[in-house]
């Protein structure tokens, strides 16, 4: 064996001794809504660690309502048939002439993705009752400091039921055009936030997509801006009508299913090694 050979593989183990080890991709929440029965639950937090047991520690949703209407409400919904499994329902009703009817869910409790790159993902799907209210939208919103309604917070998305969307930094709209994305009514859509706090300035990228894999969007990124104070990470759901015709009537329904926040892993051992190797390689190739 040459000498440079030699070195080549030395310095590959070398590599593979000291190079960090693999990590897993944590998962900081994990939920899939699944608590069986029929009809629907009120309790959106029924079976916390069985529907959670791939998180680390059961998290807690808080909902919120806003609006005239008496109705609003959150549930989990037994065995919904876009998704083939339970899931979580936000329903608005209608307030002939009023304002914005609301219902929404917070998280808190996830301050272990600070300062890494992480994903934030779920399934989601829209319905709306003759009569129903104008200005439809589902919302999320990220926030550092204490959860926030849509569009407030650090980061903040509005969804329509025709595919439009709109994102917000700090409560404002960032003016980024509208990426053409299709759904039709009965279409269950999956979005997801790659959110990436290892840069300077933090930005989040949107991705759109259909269950059938017939079309896809990616937003821009959005720049946004934690404060340093900021010791948690918290997220909203919310769905939104306005008007509509009959009082306490006309629901506006929002359904989730698979809400997932996974921290993105480092490069493994075995890909830093090679990655290691091949450049040695590359540099005896390129010396003779």
């Amino acid at each position: 064996m040459s000498r440079s050979l030699c070195f080549v593989t030395a310095t590959a183990a070398s590599f593979a001794l000291v190079a960090p080890s693999a990590s897993a991709a944590p998962i900081v929440l994990s939920d899939g809504f699944q608590i069986g029965g029929t009809g629907l639950n009120t309790n959106v937090n029924a079976d916390l660690a069985t529907r959670q047991s791939g998180t680390a520690a059961p998290l807690t949703l808080a909902e919120a309502t806003a609006g005239t209407s008496p109705n609003n409400d959150a549930f989990i919904q037994n065995d919904f048939g876009a998704f083939g499994s339970d899931a979580l329902l936000l329903r608005t009703t209608a307030s002939p002439g009023g304002g914005a009817n609301q219902t929404a869910v917070q998280v808190g409790g996830l301050g272990a993705v600070i300062g890494t790159q992480y994903t934030i993902s779920f399934d989601y799907h829209m319905s709306f009752a003759s009569g129903a209210g104008n200005a439809r939208f589902l919302g999320f919103t990220l926030s550092g400091d204490t959860a926030a309604a849509t569009p407030g917070g650090d980061f903040a998305i509005v969804l329509r039921e025709n595919g439009d969307q709109t994102t917000f930094e700090d409560g404002t709209a960032t003016g980024a055009p509208n990426v053409p994305y299709s759904t039709s009514g009965g279409e269950v859509s999956t979005i997801q936030l790659l959110v990436d706090e290892t840069l300077a300035t933090p930005t989040v990228t949107v991705t759109l997509s259909d269950t059938f894999g017939t079309d896809t969007a990616t937003l821009a990124p959005v720049a946004i801006d934690f404060e340093a104070a900021d010791t948690g990470r918290f997220l909203e759901i919310r769905g939104s009508q306005s008007g509509g015709t009959t009082f306490g009537g006309s629901v506006g329904d929002f359904r989730i299913d698979n809400l997932q926040v996974e921290i993105v892993p480092e490069p493994s051992t075995a890909a830093l090694a090679a990655a290691g190797a091949g450049l040695m390689l590359l540099r005896r190739r390129s010396a003779r």
